[in-house]
């Protein structure tokens, strides 16, 4: 049985077809070389940690090297743009994220890609629920606390983003900002080292 990329790839989305997909692997065209699966948000993120827990058992079925490539850009929109122009051939994934596949399509005039014709989703990988957490010095004892205290200190208060411009982190701290009507700072925390 000849197998073609797009439907091993439509195979490999759930994870109950893992098992059938070891048995139908050799008998395939796809995967002939490594695959390298481009992670933009950096190590340790919710995608980087994804990724590694999968790459060694979908290399093990694909039975070549899975290689995670980090890249820290502008909220994935760099490296999606990179596997867009790439060849469509499977052998340069990207793992995706509302950042990468939304926020770019939306917060530029021109975006580099286009999320919806120039990729094909493979598989959900994970959920990451967003949480809003101080310092234990900070004198805030409830939303409505912060709220106050961001309004009264806003001029000095920074937030952070190691995925950069554009990414969920920053997203979520820019609509918060919106929504109490206040004016944080951004600060882009890689040029700091991760």
């Amino acid at each position: 049985m000849k197998l073609s990329r797009r439907a091993f790839l439509h195979l490999a989305s759930g994870a109950a077809a893992l098992p059938a997909i070891s048995r139908l692997a050799g008998a395939q065209a796809y995967a002939v070389r490594p695959v390298t699966v481009i992670e933009p948000f950096g190590v340790s993120s919710v995608p980087d940690i994804t990724i590694r827990i999968m790459a060694p058992r979908l290399s093990e079925l694909l039975g070549q090297p899975v290689i995670v490539e980090n890249v820290v850009d502008a909220g994935g929109q760099i490296d999606a743009s990179r596997v867009a122009r790439g060849a469509p051939d499977g052998y340069h994934l990207l793992i995706g994220t509302s950042s990468s596949q939304a926020f770019s399509q939306t917060l530029f005039k021109k975006p580099l890609y286009d999320a919806t014709a120039d990729f094909t989703p493979i598989i959900l990988s994970a959920e990451q629920p967003m949480m809003l957490v101080t310092s234990e010095a900070l004198p805030v004892e409830n939303l409505q606390d912060f709220i106050a205290y961001v309004r009264k200190n806003q001029s000095r208060m920074k937030y952070g983003s190691l995925a950069g411009t554009g990414s969920v982190n920053h997203i979520t701290c820019a609509l918060s900002n919106q929504a109490i009507a206040t004016r944080t700072t951004l600060i882009d925390l890689n040029q700091y080292g991760q």
